[in-house]
């Protein structure tokens, strides 16, 4: 599990009991605690899909370090 899920899970488990809480009449309400997951919860993912995209850019760059180099010095 990423960093940043560990920090945030326990304010999505927060607001997941509160829209539990509440009844079906207080819609509004309700969606509006549904937003606020969703919108956390996208931006988790988003963080994470930058991480793995950032580690695959600097492990590409080490592959391609790896090679010697082509140009020849006379």
């Amino acid at each position: 599990m990423s960093f940043i899920r560990e920090k945030n899970n326990p304010l999505i488990q927060q607001l997941l009991q509160e829209h539990d809480r509440l009844s079906l009449d207080r819609h509004v309400e309700r969606q509006a605690l549904q937003r606020r997951i969703l919108f956390l919860m996208t931006t988790i993912k988003m963080h994470e899909l930058e991480e793995e995209r950032n580690a695959a850019i600097k492990k590409a760059r080490e592959k391609v370090n790896l090679w010697p180099s082509l140009s020849v010095s006379i």
